[in-house]
C-alpha cells in the first residue's frame, strides 16, 4: 500500500469513527438508564402526585404521571403502575435497537426523511409500535365516533359521550400496555412521548381541537408533528391541517391562542389535560362528586388565564349540578314508589307529591329537598297506619241485604267493550270547577282504562303534567316580561283570518291588552260581531262605531264634536249613497285619523302579541294556547312528563 493510499484509508477511518461517535451521541443512550436524566422525583400513588408542587412535575416521568392519574377510576382494575413502567422500558429498548439497526437507511437516503434525523427516529418508533407491538386505536371507540357523528353532533353529557368515556383503559397508558394494546388520542400520544423521552428525544404533547398529538422540537424554531393515532405507521401533519381538521374546528384564530393549542405542553399542563380525562371517566360512571373534585384539582395545573379559569369553573359547576340531580332523582324514585292507600287522604298525598316534585325541580338546596322528602315520607307513614285496607268479600256466601244509603260521589267511565269503572270523587285532583278538562276526557276515552287503578293513574298523570306546564309557563312569562318581548300565542287560538294581520280598529282594541286570554277573546268577539253585523239588513250608526273606536284608542269624547261633520280628507261621506257599510266607513275614518295611509290588515301599530306556528308552539312553554270559542281543543304537553308514580295495590 503506497503512502497516498494509506493516508486516504486513515482519513476514511477517521470519518467513519466520527460518524459512529456522532450516531452514538445522537441516537443511543445508556441502556441501563433509559429515562431522561432530569427525572428525579418518583411518586408512587395518586395522593403523592397531587401533593407535589406543580413546578416540580418536570422532574417526574410523564408516563408515571399518566398512570397514577388512572388510579382509583371505576374501570381501572388491576392497575400495576410499576409493571407498566417496566413494559415501557422494554419497548423503549426495542425501539432503540431498531433505530440503530436501520440507521443506514437514513445515512443512505436522508431525502426520504426530509433530511431530518428526528423524522427518521419517529418513523422507526411508529413502525415498531404499530407493526411489531400491534398498538392500535380502539376499534370500538372508532366505530362510535363515526356512528354517533361524535365530533359534529355529540352533545356534552349525552349518552354517546357517556359511553365513549366508560373505559379508563382507553384514555390512559394502562390500556396500551396491556394485552389488548388499544387506546385513543387521549393516550396514544403519551405512549410516543414516554418512549421518546426515554431515548432522549425532544418530544412533547400538543393539543388540537378535541385531539392530542406529538410535537417534536428540531431546534432553531423548527418542529414537526406526529399523528400517534395512525395505525399504519408514521404520519406527520402540519399545524394548518390540525387547525382545520376534517371533523371541523373553530375558525377564530384567537381560539387556538387562548386555549394554548398547537404548541408543546409542559408536564404541568399535560397533567391538567389528563385530569380532564379522569373527570370525564368519573362523569361517565355517574360519580359526579368525584368529577367535581377532579376539576377542582385541575385548576392548579391549567394556565392562569381567563379562558381556562372559566372552563374550570363551568365544569366544576356542571359536575356539582349533575351530582345534585343524581341525588334528587334518587330521592324522587323512592317517593314515587311509595304506595298511597286509598282513603280520605289519597288526593291530598297525591297532590302533595306533585308539589314536592315541582319543588325539587326548582330548588338547588340539597338539604331543603331531603328535608321536604323526609317530611312527606313521615306524614304518609302516619296516614298509612290509620288507613284500613278494603275488605274483600265473597258476595256468593252472603245473604242478600238492602244496599245501604250512600252519599258518596263517584266518577264513572263506561268503556265500550268492558265493565263500568268507578272511583270516588274524593280521589280525583282538584280540577277547576270540579270538571275534568276536555283533554283528559279524550285521553280516558282513547286509553280505555279497565279498572279504578288504571283510571286514577291516567287522571293524576294528566293533572301532574298540567301543574308542570303551569309552572313552566309562569317561569317563561316572567322571563318574557323581563325581556319586554310580546306575548306569544299559538296560531291555533286565533281566527284564521287574523293570523297574518288584523284590521286597524281591532289593532287599536288589542293594543291595550297584555294577557293572551284577553287578546284571543277580543279577536273572537270581534269576529263574532262582524258576522252578526253582516247578517243585519241595516248597517249600524257609523258615528257610534267611530266613537267606540276612538275611545279604544284613548281619544277623549271632547275631540269628536270638533270633527266637522265627518268631512275627513279623502274619506267618503258615510251618509252618501255608496255601497260601503257603516262599519267599513268607520274603519276608514279611524284609520285616517290615527294612522294615515296604512293597510287595514297591517295597521303599523305595535301589537302586544306575536303569533307562533303550531309546530313551534308545541315545544315552547312560553307560548299560550287559550283556545276560546272556535279554537282547537286538542291539548298538547310540550314538557317532559311527570314521572309516573305506580298506583297499584301493595
Amino acid at each position: 500500500m503506497n503512502r497516498a493510499t494509506r493516508q486516504f484509508s486513515i482519513v476514511l477511518l477517521a470519518i467513519l469513527l466520527t460518524a459512529t461517535i456522532a450516531f452514538a451521541e445522537t441516537n443511543s443512550v445508556n441502556s441501563a438508564a433509559l429515562v431522561s436524566t432530569n427525572i428525579s422525583i418518583t411518586p408512587t400513588n395518586f395522593a403523592q402526585l397531587l401533593a407535589l408542587p406543580p413546578d416540580q412535575l418536570e422532574k417526574v416521568d410523564i408516563a408515571r404521571i399518566d398512570l397514577l392519574l388512572a388510579e382509583g377510576l371505576p374501570s381501572s382494575t388491576n392497575l400495576d403502575v410499576e409493571q407498566c413502567l417496566k413494559t415501557l422500558d422494554e419497548w423503549a429498548s426495542e425501539v432503540k435497537m431498531e433505530t440503530e439497526r436501520n440507521y443506514h437507511r437514513f445515512v443512505e437516503h436522508p431525502e426520504k426523511f426530509q433530511n431530518s434525523l428526528g423524522r427518521y427516529r419517529m418513523a422507526v418508533m411508529a413502525a415498531v409500535l404499530c407493526q411489531d407491538l400491534r398498538v392500535h386505536y380502539d376499534p370500538q371507540r372508532q366505530k362510535e365516533l363515526f356512528e354517533n357523528n361524535y365530533f359534529t353532533q355529540s352533545q356534552p353529557y349525552s349518552k354517546a359521550e357517556q359511553h365513549f368515556f366508560s373505559d379508563a383503559s382507553d384514555f390512559f397508558l394502562q390500556g396500551l400496555l396491556s394485552d389488548k394494546r388499544y387506546g385513543t388520542c387521549a393516550s396514544m400520544p403519551y405512549l410516543y412521548v414516554a418512549i421518546g423521552r426515554r431515548l432522549g428525544y425532544p418530544v412533547s404533547i400538543a393539543g388540537a381541537y378535541t385531539h392530542s398529538y406529538v410535537y417534536y422540537d428540531e431546534g432553531n424554531g423548527k418542529h414537526f408533528n406526529v399523528e400517534a393515532t395512525e395505525d399504519r405507521g408514521f404520519v406527520t401533519l402540519s399545524d394548518d391541517e390540525y387547525r382545520n381538521p376534517p371533523w371541523g374546528a373553530p375558525s377564530d384564530p384567537d381560539y387556538y391562542k387562548t386555549h394554548d393549542l398547537l404548541q408543546p405542553l409542559s408536564n404541568k399542563e399535560s397533567m391538567a389535560h389528563l385530569l380532564g380525562s379522569r373527570a370525564a371517566v368519573f362523569r361517565s360512571a355517574g360519580l359526579h362528586d368525584e368529577e367535581a373534585k377532579t376539576w377542582e384539582n385541575a385548576a392548579r395545573y391549567f394556565p392562569d388565564t381567563p379562558t381556562w379559569k372559566g372552563i374550570e369553573e363551568n365544569m366544576q359547576q356542571a359536575a356539582k349540578s349533575d351530582d345534585y340531580h343524581q341525588l334528587r332523582d334518587g330521592v324522587w324514585q323512592k317517593l314515587a314508589a311509595r304506595f298511597i292507600p286509598r282513603g280520605p287522604g289519597f288526593a291530598y298525598f297525591m297532590d302533595m307529591k306533585i308539589k314536592l316534585y315541582l319543588f325539587m325541580n326548582e330548588s338547588l338546596d340539597r338539604q331543603a329537598v331531603e328535608k321536604a322528602a323526609d317530611a312527606y315520607t313521615k306524614e304518609l307513614g302516619e296516614y298509612a297506619k290509620t288507613a284500613m285496607p278494603p275488605m274483600i268479600v265473597n258476595n256468593d256466601t252472603l245473604p242478600e241485604q238492602p244496599a245501604p244509603e250512600t252519599r258518596t260521589l263517584y266518577f264513572s267511565f263506561h268503556p265500550p267493550d268492558g265493565n263500568e269503572v268507578k272511583v270516588p270523587a274524593d280521589f280525583l285532583p282538584p280540577f277547576a270547577g270540579g270538571n275534568l278538562p276536555q283533554g283528559l276526557k279524550l285521553r280516558i276515552v282513547n286509553e280505555k282504562p279497565q279498572n279504578a287503578d288504571a283510571l286514577l293513574e291516567i287522571v293524576w298523570d294528566f293533572y301532574g303534567q298540567m301543574q308542570v306546564m303551569k309552572k313552566a309557563k309562569q317561569k317563561a312569562e316572567l322571563e318574557r316580561i323581563a325581556s319586554g318581548n310580546p306575548v306569544l300565542i299559538s296560531e291555533e287560538s286565533i281566527p284564521p283570518e287574523f293570523r297574518q294581520g288584523v284590521p286597524m280598529n281591532l289593532a287599536i282594541r288589542l293594543s291595550g291588552l297584555h294577557k293572551a286570554e284577553d287578546i284571543v277573546a277580543e279577536m273572537w268577539a270581534y269576529k263574532s260581531g262582524q258576522q252578526n253585523r253582516q247578517s243585519e239588513m241595516m248597517p249600524p250608526d257609523p258615528m257610534a262605531e267611530v266613537r267606540a273606536t276612538m275611545r279604544q284608542a284613548g281619544v277623549p269624547d271632547s275631540v269628536l264634536p270638533q270633527i266637522p261633520g265627518m268631512n275627513f280628507p279623502n274619506v267618503p261621506d258615510p251618509l252618501a249613497g255608496t255601497r260601503q257599510s257603516g262599519n267599513e266607513q268607520a274603519m276608514a275614518i279611524a284609520e285616517q285619523f290615527l294612522r294615515p295611509q296604512q293597510n287595514s290588515m297591517n295597521p303599523g301599530i305595535a301589537l302586544p302579541y306575536q303569533v307562533v306556528p303550531a309546530s313551534v308552539a308545541a315545544g315552547n312553554p312560553a307560548v299560550e294556547n287559550p283556545m276560546p270559542l272556535g279554537g282547537n281543543s286538542s291539548p298538547h304537553f310540550p314538557l317532559t312528563p311527570l314521572p309516573k308514580a305506580p298506583i297499584t295495590v301493595p
